[in-house]
């Protein structure tokens, strides 16, 4: 019996690439930070569009701004984070992943057997939260305030469970955060 060469020794093939390495935990946080940059500037871009808006129609501010005119400005910066919540869900949908995972060379891969849904993934992401503050924003904006309490509230559990994946995944790399557990997928290198 020949035992084989181990890898790294002169004549010996290099090992294969293991394309399903898990990411650090730094290439999982710059992918996060990448998206919700991405809808900060977004959302910074949508409101200064209104700004420039309300400056144009009040002649600079020389008049008051009229109630049709700040429901256009409203608009403009709701429509940032709705939009981009739909991009990214696009961008799942394709199997692309988000764009901080695409920027990191990241991707989704099937957790085991169970058929992937990245848009699970995407909606039990704790950056869902900018859509649950958004549907808060959405109604405060229609006079309903009522009916911001239950999205801000919903924003708010998934900013923590978001706290609570950091922490595991912080203490424990090679484990999967609720959200890919929900959509049966795990983060790999590409």
């Amino acid at each position: 019996m020949t035992r084989a060469e181990p890898a790294g020794r002169a004549g010996a093939p290099p090992p294969p690439a293991d394309p399903a390495r898990a990411p650090t935990r730094g290439e999982r946080a710059a992918a996060v930070l990448i998206d919700l940059g991405v809808a900060v500037v977004a959302t910074v871009a949508a409101a200064a569009s209104a700004l420039l808006y309300l400056f144009v129609r009040t002649g600079a501010g020389a008049a008051d701004v009229g109630g049709g005119d700040s429901a256009v400005a409203a608009a403009l910066v709701l429509a940032a984070p709705a939009g981009w919540l739909i991009w990214q869900g696009e961008r799942a949908r394709g199997g692309r992943g988000t764009v901080g995972q695409a920027r990191m060379r990241l991707a989704l891969a099937p957790a085991g057997a169970r058929r992937m849904r990245p848009q699970a993934r995407l909606a039990a992401h704790p950056l869902s939260a900018i859509g649950w503050l958004w549907l808060a924003a959405l109604a405060l904006v229609l006079d309903a305030p009522v009916a911001a309490l239950p999205a801000a509230a919903l924003a708010a559990v998934w900013v923590l469970l978001g706290l609570a994946a950091t922490v595991a995944v912080t203490r424990h790399p090679g484990s999967r955060p609720l959200h890919d557990r929900v959509a049966g997928t795990r983060l790999v290198r590409r």
